[in-house]
């Protein structure tokens, strides 16, 4: 079943609704900041497309976007992100898997599961696997945001 696009309305919505900002790129907003580098990995391409907007709305640089865990893990010593916004439910590699492969190329780089699957177990197991933050795409996406802005350093905790 494919939630991507009633997902990504309901992204869409609540970006406007808690911000009244458009879901657009805001390149005057945040200027004074050094720009922070995302990885978006996401294997669809609409929830890729809303992040992008999103991120890049709050003043972030989107330095790539994948779409499954084993590009990510090819990819993130590369692109050398920031942050990085990884889904649990991928092909080839999940979330899951992906994480302890990241954490050990880029050790200082914090990841934020993004599911629409968060549970207890979850929680658990993507700290084990190296996840810094485990956030609900049920969510307002203001915590997402606002979590990013916390683990690179852009906001007080």
């Amino acid at each position: 079943m494919d939630f991507a696009p009633s997902l990504l309305l309901h992204l869409q919505a609540r970006w406007v609704f808690q911000t009244g900002e458009p879901t657009r790129s805001l390149p005057s907003q945040g200027c004074w900041l050094m720009a922070k580098c995302v990885l978006l990995v996401d294997d669809s391409w609409l929830i890729r497309k809303t992040l992008r907007q999103i991120f890049e709305g709050a003043g972030f640089e989107v330095c790539g976007e994948l779409g499954d865990g084993d590009q990510a893990v090819k990819q993130a010593p590369v692109l050398k992100p920031d942050l990085i916004v990884l889904d649990l439910s991928m092909p080839r590699l999940n979330g899951l898997q992906a994480a302890p492969l990241l954490r050990r190329a880029l050790p200082h780089v914090p990841i934020i599961l993004f599911t629409i699957y968060p549970t207890l177990a979850l929680q658990h197991n993507a700290e084990v696997a190296g996840v810094t933050s485990v956030i609900s795409k049920d969510n307002s996406i203001s915590c997402l945001v606002n979590e990013a802005e916390k683990l690179v350093g852009r906001k007080a905790a």
